[in-house]
């Protein structure tokens, strides 16, 4: 393999089309946009180290690098003698002679020389150099080109406002059947959605598709490393298909497509022009309508139609359609707060509180909202919480956050049963004092944590004083505990007199000082 190391995104998708489909290790190269000795080096490593697809579900980006590149060992470069191309290409001209039988007479001259796949790619740009315009001829179920018009359908509704919808095109590049439909913007769950129903139309799904660097469906165009959006390739994993994105720039490697969107703006888009659409719709069956009479179109140079060169030729060799349809959904960034949420507009959502602080993606659809971490989903909710703004499970909380979110009257009560009848009638009394329950749960946890403290059988003597004082308040019954006062005789006589003398001035004096204050005034 190459020096640089590949992604991890890149190595899984080569470990996925080498087991699921049939695609040659150049097919899948070219799908993944690196040399087929690379798709060899990472096919023989995954079976080295004893994995197919699907991988683990458990398996992060970190351990399956791990598992298959820690034993690499750097090969030594080596000066490979350049095939004569010219010869080649003469050659080739001959009946039967193949690439493959000129690379095993090169072979036999030079033992040490290029591997079939870089023998057949160093003539594919030599000849792509010598004649750069290559009309392309595409093997029925292999290939399903997409794209949008650049042209906007445009239509009228009841009142006299006038619309735009946007409309899509796939085509198959062995028939040129073409699905065509108009969706109300270009954003990607449209683009997702477009490509759900053109499977759907077509009945089965092809080995590949070619869209061009769109940024709903390349995340980052380059002509040697392009990002799909996830999305995108979560549509394509679940249908079972590669995406080869065409080259920036480059409307030769999507020719069919634009023939397609040429043909679509002429036979649907300019024929409706004048018709009255009063609503989208309106608009949408009479686009379907236009692309069945295009379908069934004859060629002008050829017998028979798109629709019946499909049936004929290219229905059977699709692979069939998934159990069910691809859930479309939509990714975001987001970070773990203190509180162990993410937000999401005015909504919050909860992650275990260990990933405090992390980076997650988050995949938005209809109803739900799935978290992931390190490609592995760590917490699924709904997508609008029923109640409130926050939606929070409770095995994502810390254990000290649990015990406060579960205290209840009952769980009091129950606690306190172990220590004896007094102390539960002392946690019940707190219950009670406050105008509502919650506000007494201070109180109630700081009484039973005495029984830690001072032990069981003093905590319920002193509760048992309290209640004969008819104050079983958490500060009386501390304070008796604290000064060892829970055993102390109650006193059952009478008050003492109060002591009378000079000194000690009662009532009366008080009542005329107020007499006298009253006269002065």
């Amino acid at each position: 393999m190459s020096a640089k190391r590949l992604s991890m995104r890149k190595t899984r998708e080569i470990i996925r089309l080498k087991h699921t489909t049939d695609l040659s290790d150049r097919r899948i190269a070219a799908a993944c946009d690196v040399s087929p000795s690379t798709v060899g080096a990472v096919a023989r490593a995954a079976e080295k180290s004893g994995l197919s697809w699907p991988l683990p579900e458990d398996l992060s980006d970190s351990r399956l690098e791990s598992r298959l590149f820690d034993n690499d060992r750097e090969r030594l470069s080596q000066t490979c003698p350049r095939p004569d191309m010219e010869r080649i290409a003469r050659e080739l001209k001959r009946k039967h002679v193949t690439l493959q039988l000129l690379w095993e007479e090169y072979r036999r001259e030079h033992p040490h020389g290029y591997s079939y796949s870089r023998f057949c790619e160093l003539f594919r740009e030599w000849k792509g150099s010598r004649d750069p315009v290559m009309r392309h001829e595409h093997q029925a179920g292999d290939r399903m080109f997409v794209d949008w018009t650049g042209q906007p359908f445009r239509y009228t509704d009841r009142r006299g406002r006038r619309h735009e919808a946007f409309v899509f095109v796939a085509v198959l590049g062995a028939s040129h059947y073409i699905y065509t439909d108009i969706f109300p913007d270009m954003k990607l769950n449209s683009w997702l959605r477009a490509h759900i129903r053109a499977f759907e139309f077509y009945g089965g799904v092809p080995q590949a598709v070619v869209p061009d660097n769109t940024r709903t469906g390349v995340t980052s165009p380059c002509r040697y490393d392009p990002e799909l959006n996830p999305s995108y390739q979560q549509l394509a994993e679940h249908y079972n298909t590669a995406v080869v994105p065409a080259r920036s720039r480059k409307p030769r490697d999507k020719a069919t497509v634009e023939n397609a969107v040429r043909t679509v703006g002429q036979r649907i888009i300019a024929a409706l022009r004048e018709a009255n659409l009063n609503s989208f719709a309106e608009a949408a069956e009479a686009v379907r309508r236009k692309r069945e009479e295009l379908n069934k179109r004859p060629f002008s140079k050829t017998e028979g139609c798109r629709r019946g060169l499909f049936e004929e030729i290219e229905k059977d060799t699709l692979k069939p359609l998934p159990g069910n349809a691809f859930t479309v959904g939509e990714w975001r960034k987001a970070t773990v707060y203190k509180d162990y949420h993410i937000q999401l507009g005015k909504y919050y959502y909860s992650v275990h509180y260990s990933y405090i602080g992390r980076k997650v993606d988050v995949r938005l659809t209809d109803h739900t909202l799935e978290i992931y971490y390190d490609r592995q989903r760590i917490a699924v909710h709904r997508r609008y919480p029923k109640k409130g703004r926050c939606s929070t499970a409770e095995e994502h909380r810390p254990p000290k956050h649990t015990a406060v979110v579960n205290r209840s009257a009952e769980k009091f009560i129950a606690r306190a049963a172990g220590f004896g009848e007094n102390c539960v009638s002392a946690i019940k009394a707190q219950l009670n004092r406050f105008p509502h329950m919650e506000m007494a749960f201070r109180s109630c946890e700081g009484l039973l944590r005495l029984g830690g403290r001072f032990g069981a059988d003093r905590l319920e003597t002193a509760c048992k004083r309290a209640i004969e004082d008819g104050d079983p308040r958490y500060r009386h019954i501390v304070n008796m505990l604290e000064n060892n006062r829970e055993n102390f005789p109650r006193e059952t006589e009478d008050e003492p007199e109060p002591v009378s003398h000079g000194n000690v001035r009662g009532s009366s004096y008080y009542a005329a000082l107020r007499r006298q204050g009253g006269e002065q005034c």
